[in-house]
């Protein structure tokens, strides 16, 4: 299943990214608060964020003024638009601390070098695996499924995120959240 190569291709990651983060003098470490923008919607990219602490989000603000969630980077991932880094162009979504969070801040520049290339393949490999396991959760399962999903493999989610934002993240409604929590016997 995608999900255990997920898992081996993250254990790769960790351990070259552990290297990059001991190995760099321009990663500078910061302290950020809730509702802190490191990345506006829009803006080139210049940084990748490796979450030592708290919770971050990727958003998009549509037309309308809505806010829907495309990712969460919880503590020991790293955080940037990665289609934004390869297409060298502004990034279509936010990236916004959800929680008081520490981080590393990474130049981009930093991963271009050639010393980093098996990080930065690594890390589009496990990217891939990321997004064909998220459109299968999203396009294949029923809204009540992928949150029970998100029950077995995801409690850390649950225990640091508002039902508010898993429902933003579901695509669905807070309302519809809730009535999947009654008929699971979960309020």
């Amino acid at each position: 299943m995608a999900y255990q190569q997920l898992g081996q291709a993250s254990q790769v990651v960790s351990e070259q990214l552990q290297q990059l983060l001991a190995h760099s003098n321009a990663i500078k470490s910061l302290e950020m608060n809730t509702h802190d923008v490191l990345l506006e919607q829009q803006q080139q990219q210049n940084y990748a964020y490796f979450v030592q602490s708290g919770v971050l989000v990727a958003a998009y603000l549509d037309e309308q003024g809505q806010q829907h969630y495309k990712e969460f980077y919880f503590q020991g991932e790293l955080a940037f638009m990665y289609s934004a880094w390869i297409t060298q162009q502004p990034a279509n979504y936010s990236l916004e601390v959800l929680k008081p969070s520490r981080l590393l801040r990474v130049p981009l520049a930093e991963l271009a070098q050639p010393r980093w290339h098996s990080l930065t393949m690594a890390l589009l490999q496990q990217q891939v695996l990321f997004k064909e396991s998220k459109e299968a959760f999203l396009l294949l399962q029923s809204p009540q499924q992928r949150y029970q999903f998100l029950l077995t493999h995801r409690p850390h989610w649950l225990a640091q995120l508002s039902l508010t934002q898993v429902a933003k993240y579901l695509g669905i409604s807070a309302v519809s959240l809730s009535r999947i929590r009654a008929r699971l016997g979960l309020n």
